[in-house]
C-alpha cells in the first residue's frame, strides 16, 4: 500500500522487495557507480554530472560515471532508464508521473533515478539530492547552496513516485529584475531555477499576434488582415474574422510545432493594449469582444488539432478579454485560457471573503474553468520596492488554484527586494506540491540559510510578514503602483527591522551565515531609502520650489550610491537606482529647452504629479491626484508647455503621442499651439477620449518655429470630478 508524504508516494517495502541498505559513500570514500544509458543525452550527462559534484561536496567522494555496459564497482546509481531499471518494474507512465516527474527506487545494491523524459530524470537527480542527501539551493550561486556535510551516505528502502501538481511550473523575474545582471548571473539564476525543478512542458504564451501575422510584412498588401477602427485599418489588432488571418496563423503555430518535437504550446494572445477590430464581420460574429476572440482561437486551435491533438494553443485572458465569453462558447479541447490576474487586488488572498475584488477575480477565473479543459494561470508578486513577505498569500493562492485543477503557472516578479528571494524559492516547492506545510518550508529556509541567527532572523521576517498581511483595507483596489509602497510599511518599523537585523549580525562570527545575515539589512536599509526619496521626489512633484528640488536631489543620489555598492544583483533589483538616476537627470535638465539637432522628447505619466511642476510653464486649476491630472466639477484648467529651439536650431517636426485625455458628454477639452510668440490655434477640440497607441502630427503647426507653446485645456460641466490627463508625450525633431 502506499502513503502521501509531501506530494510523493511512499510505498512501504516488504524486506525482500527492496533489498539491504544501499551504501554510496563510507568514511569520504566512493562505494557506488554512477551508471548512464548507453548514447546518454546531454541531458542525462548532466544529470550524472550534478549528483557526483553535489555528492562530492557533502561527502568528498567523487563516484565515477560510466555508461552501461562497462566496468562498476559497488552499489549502482542509474540515472535514467536502461536494461537494469527495466528489470525494477518502475511506473515511467503520463499517468503515473506526468511530463518530467520521477522515480526514485532502491533495489539489491542499485538506486534508480528516472524520469520518462530526460527531464525528469534530471528532477529526479535533484529530488534525490534535496530529499534524501540534504542539500538545498535557496539562492542562485554558491552563496545560496547549503550542504550539510558529512563522511557517509547510506539509503534504507525507497519507492518514490513524484508527480508534480503544475505541469507548467515557472516563477521567474521580469527584465526590471534582472536589468544589469551579467552573464555569470544570468546563468547562476538559471542553473537555480533548474534545480528547484521549476520550468515543465516547454512553450511560450506572450503576446503573439504581431509575430504571427507580422504587420511589417502584410499590412501594405493586406490591410484587411488588420483591426479596422472607426473606419479605418490599423496593425493594433488582427482582424478576427478574416479566414486569412486564421489560415495564416495555423501554419504559423503548425510550423512552430513541426520544427521542436519538445514545443508543446503556441501563443494566440492578443497583441498588449487595446485597439480591437470593428469591422462589420467582427460584430457579427458577437458584440461581446471576448466571446470574438475566443472563437477565434477556436478556429485556429481546431486546425492544429488535427496535426497535433496533444498540444495546445494558449492565450492570456487578460484585460480587456479576463472575463470569460458571455456567449454560450466553450474552448476547443486543445486551448488553454492562461487568466491573468493583473489590476486585480495584489495584497489580499484570493480566499478572503471581504475583499470584493479578488471575489470578482474569483468569478473570471472560475468562469473559465467552467468552459475549458485546460487551465492556466499568469499570476504576479514582488510589484513594491519594499520588503516583500506575502509567503502566506502566495501558499493560500497556489492552493487554491490547485484546487481548481489548474495545471500551469506562471508568475512574474517585478522587484528584488528583501524577501523577495525567499518567496520564489517557497513558490517553487509549492508550484511542485501545493500541499508542503508553509511553516515548515520556513523552518526550512530559517533554520539552516542563517545558521545559529535563524530564529531571530525568522521574529523579523514574520513581523514584517503580518503587517503586509494586514497593511491593506478593503476599500480600495490594490494594483501594484508604486505610491502604494509608503503605506504598506511605516518608516519607522523598516528602520527598526533594519536596526536589529545589523544587531544579529554584530552579534555573529565572522562567515558566511553573518555575511547572510548582513546583506538582508542591507537590503532592508535599501527599502528605507527608498521610502525617503519617493517621499522627497514627491514634495518637489507638488511644489516645485527650489528647496524641495535639492532635498529631493540629495535622496535621489543617496539612493543611487547605496545600490551601486552592493557587491552583485541577487539583494535587491536595480529598479530604483535606476528611477533615481532617471530623476537626477529630470531635476538638472529644462526638457523643453532644445540644445542639440536632432530628436527629442518629453514624456510624462502624470501619476502623483509627474514632473509637470518642472516641466510645465503655467499650470492653472487642475489638481495632482494618484493618476495624473484631475479636474473639479464645475471647473476649467490647464497645462501649458513652452518648447524652446537654442542657437540657430528649430524645429522641424513634432507629434503628441500617449496622450490620454477625457472628453465626452458634460466635459470640454482644447489642444492648442502657438508659434513664435503668434496667434493661439486651435489643434483639435472636444475629442471623446484619446487613445495610447494613436499619433497626433503637429508638425504643420510648428514646423520651422524657434518656438512653441503648447496647451492641454479641459472644462468639467459633469456631474463629478474627472481625470483630465493621466499620460502625455510629445517627440519631434529640431535642426
Amino acid at each position: 500500500m502506499g502513503t502521501l508524504l509531501a506530494g510523493i508516494i511512499v510505498l512501504a517495502l516488504g524486506a525482500g522487495t527492496a533489498g539491504a541498505q544501499v551504501v554510496l559513500v563510507q568514511d569520504g570514500q566512493p562505494q557506488a557507480t554512477i551508471v548512464l544509458p548507453q548514447e546518454a543525452s546531454d541531458t542525462l550527462k548532466l544529470a550524472a554530472e550534478e549528483l557526483q559534484t553535489h555528492i562530492q561536496l557533502i561527502a568528498g567522494a567523487q563516484l565515477p560515471v560510466v555508461e552501461e555496459g562497462q566496468t562498476t564497482e559497488g552499489a549502482l546509481i542509474l540515472v535514467g532508464p536502461t536494461q537494469m531499471t527495466s528489470d525494477m518494474d518502475l511506473p515511467l507512465t503520463d499517468l503515473d508521473i506526468g511530463f518530467d516527474g520521477y522515480v526514485i527506487r532502491t533495489g539489491e545494491d542499485k538506486l534508480a533515478l528516472c524520469g520518462r523524459t530526460d527531464q525528469g530524470t534530471l528532477n529526479a537527480v535533484y529530488g534525490f539530492l534535496e530529499d534524501y542527501v540534504g542539500v538545498r539551493w535557496y539562492y542562485p550561486g554558491p552563496y545560496g547552496t547549503d550542504t550539510a556535510p558529512q563522511p557517509a551516505i547510506t539509503l534504507g528502502p525507497i519507492s518514490e513516485v513524484n508527480k508534480p501538481r503544475f505541469k507548467v511550473r515557472k516563477p521567474w523575474y521580469n527584465s526590471t529584475c534582472t536589468n544589469g545582471w551579467t552573464e555569470e548571473e544570468k546563468e547562476a539564476y538559471g542553473v537555480w531555477s533548474r534545480r528547484n525543478r521549476c520550468g515543465g512542458i516547454s512553450g511560450y504564451v506572450g503576446h503573439h499576434w504581431r509575430y504571427s501575422v507580422p504587420p511589417d510584412r502584410y499590412f501594405d498588401e493586406h490591410p484587411e488582415y488588420f483591426a479596422e477602427i472607426q473606419g479605418e485599418r490599423r496593425p493594433s489588432q488582427l482582424c478576427t474574422s478574416n479566414e486569412e488571418v486564421i489560415e495564416l496563423y495555423t501554419q504559423d503555430i503548425l510550423s512552430r510545432f513541426k520544427a521542436d518535437p519538445s514545443f508543446m504550446y503556441a501563443s494566440m494572445s492578443p497583441n498588449d493594449g487595446a485597439g480591437w477590430c470593428e469591422c462589420e464581420k467582427c460584430q457579427a460574429v458577437s458584440s461581446d469582444l471576448t466571446s470574438r476572440i475566443l472563437t477565434f482561437i477556436n478556429q485556429v486551435a481546431h486546425n492544429v488539432a488535427q496535426e497535433f491533438p496533444d498540444r495546445y494553443v494558449a492565450f492570456y485572458a487578460y484585460s480587456s478579454i479576463v472575463n470569460p465569453p458571455r456567449d454560450n462558447i466553450e474552448c476547443e479541447p486543445n486551448v488553454m485560457p492562461w487568466v491573468t490576474h493583473y489590476s486585480i487586488c495584489q495584497m489580499h488572498p484570493l480566499g478572503d471573503p471581504r475583499c470584493p475584488y479578488q471575489a470578482n477575480f474569483r468569478r473570471i477565473i472560475e468562469g473559465w474553468r467552467a468552459i475549458s479543459e485546460q487551465l492556466g494561470i499568469r499570476e504576479y508578486a514582488s510589484w513594491w520596492p519594499v520588503p516583500c513577505c506575502e509567503s502566506r498569500r502566495i501558499a493560500m493562492d497556489t492552493r487554491y488554484y490547485a484546487s481548481l485543477g489548474a495545471t500551469a503557472m506562471s508568475r512574474e516578479y517585478l522587484e528584488v527586494q528583501y524577501g523577495t528571494p525567499l518567496l520564489l524559492w517557497v513558490e517553487s516547492k509549492l508550484l511542485w506540491n501545493p500541499d508542503r506545510d508553509l511553516s515548515e518550508l520556513l523552518d526550512d529556509f530559517f533554520g539552516r540559510f542563517y545558521g545559529s541567527a535563524g530564529v531571530e532572523m525568522r521574529k523579523v521576517y514574520d513581523s514584517l510578514a503580518d503587517r503586509q498581511a494586514t497593511a491593506a483595507p478593503y476599500d480600495s483596489n490594490w494594483t501594484g503602483n508604486t505610491f502604494e509602497a509608503p503605506r504598506i510599511y511605516p518608516r519607522e518599523m523598516l528602520v527598526a527591522a533594519v536596526q536589529r537585523v545589523e544587531e544579529i549580525a554584530a552579534s555573529m562570527e565572522e562567515g558566511s551565515y553573518r555575511e547572510r545575515v548582513a546583506r538582508e539589512g542591507v537590503a532592508l536599509a535599501h527599502a528605507v531609502q527608498f521610502l525617503d526619496t519617493w517621499a522627497a521626489d514627491r514634495a518637489y512633484a507638488h511644489s516645485g520650489s527650489e528647496e524641495d528640488r535639492r532635498a529631493a536631489i540629495e535622496q535621489l543620489q543617496a539612493a543611487v550610491a547605496l545600490r551601486d555598492a552592493m557587491p552583485d544583483n541577487f539583494m535587491v533589483s536595480t529598479a530604483i537606482r535606476n528611477w533615481a538616476a532617471r530623476q537626477l537627470k529630470l531635476y538638472t535638465t529644462d526638457r523643453t529647452r532644445i540644445t542639440e539637432a536632432g530628436q527629442w522628447n518629453l514624456h510624462d505619466d502624470y501619476n502623483t504629479g509627474g514632473m509637470v511642476k518642472q516641466d510645465a510653464e503655467e499650470f492653472s486649476g487642475l489638481y495632482l491626484s494618484t493618476w495624473g491630472l484631475g479636474l473639479q466639477r464645475g471647473r476649467e484648467g490647464y497645462v501649458q508647455y513652452h518648447f524652446v529651439a537654442e542657437g540657430d536650431l528649430r524645429f522641424t517636426e513634432a507629434e503628441l503621442y500617449r496622450l490620454l485625455m477625457t472628453g465626452g458628454d458634460g466635459i470640454r477639452n482644447r489642444i492648442e499651439i502657438q508659434k513664435d510668440g503668434g496667434e493661439w490655434q486651435v489643434f483639435s477640440e472636444d475629442i471623446a477620449y484619446t487613445v495610447t497607441d494613436h499619433v497626433y502630427s503637429l508638425s504643420d503647426y510648428i514646423a520651422g518655429a524657434k518656438e512653441f507653446r503648447l496647451r492641454l485645456w479641459g472644462k468639467n460641466e459633469s456631474d463629478g470630478d474627472i481625470l483630465l490627463l493621466d499620460n502625455f508625450g510629445i517627440r519631434g525633431r529640431a535642426e
